[in-house]
């Protein structure tokens, strides 16, 4: 008896279940609230639902939307084009609480749907992307996705030398702290996509002079850094064609202010 009463339990939970299903009908179908397409970008094209409505609803009514394409790209290209994003940015309170932070996009492109796959693109083809180190450059890369990559027009490699006081030489002046062998190496990734491949890639190397530097010395140093900096990006990255920037940075302790607060501080003392 028992095999006969677990073989009808069996068929009264499948019967439970059946009905538990169909209910009324047809069970409506779940879909995930956030959807990607194979190339990383958002998949915003459903085609029913409340969204779906949202969107018709958004066609019509928005001044913006109702615009041709044509206008709606000028006026887009205005509001997200020409600015430099930090593929990486390093933020530090005070000495040894540094955070690596990424930098926000537009929310532009966050306002609906419409406006997200008409811009999506965009905001990668008309800016430049900055980067100190190559380590920050290339895990923004492996983030990307093939057509935000492929989007890109422009990277900025920045880099550093700083001239110690009274500088008369070489030895006086540090590099920035990636001139080491994979400092200035970019990813394989990076530098087969379509913003390598065609030149634009760019180098900033920026001299920080101490005002005791004379001016012969820095125009040496310049050319010394330019030097020494084009070397390491060529050797690291083969075949690599890049454009090359140099300008200055000014000094950014005044050491005269440091010795008037120490003397302001001294005669507060003295009145005490």
């Amino acid at each position: 008896m028992s095999p006969q009463k677990a073989t009808k339990n069996r068929k009264n939970m499948a019967s439970n279940a059946t009905t538990a299903s169909t209910g009324a009908g047809v069970a409506k179908r779940r879909y995930k609230k956030v959807r990607f397409h194979a190339n990383g970008l958002l998949d915003v094209g459903r085609k029913t639902g409340k969204y779906f409505k949202m969107a018709q609803q958004n066609q019509r009514d928005s001044p913006l939307l109702r615009l041709p394409a044509e206008i709606r790209n000028i006026i887009f290209a205005y509001a997200l084009g020409g600015h430099v994003f930090d593929t990486l940015r390093i933020i530090a309170h005070h000495y040894g609480t540094a955070v690596a932070k990424e930098q926000k996009l537009s929310p532009l492109l966050a306002v609906c749907r419409q406006i997200y796959s008409e811009t999506a693109l965009l905001l990668y083809s008309l800016n430049t992307f900055s980067a100190t180190r190559a380590v920050y450059v290339n895990e923004w890369v492996n983030r990307l996705g093939p057509s935000r990559l492929q989007a890109v027009s422009k990277i900025q490699f920045i880099t550093t030398v700083t001239v110690l006081p009274a500088a008369t030489s070489q030895n006086d002046w540090i590099l920035c702290p990636c001139t080491n062998s994979s400092g200035f190496a970019l990813s394989e990734q990076l530098l087969s996509s379509k913003v390598c491949t065609q030149g634009n890639v760019q180098l900033v190397i920026i001299t920080e002079f101490h005002p005791t530097t004379t001016e012969d010395y820095r125009a040496v140093v310049t050319q010394e850094a330019r030097d020494c900096m084009v070397k390491l990006f060529e050797d690291n990255n083969k075949g690599l064609k890049f454009t090359v920037e140099l300008t200055d940075l000014p000094w950014l302790w005044d050491e005269s202010e440091e010795e008037d607060e120490e003397e302001e501080e001294g005669d507060d003392d003295d009145d005490e």
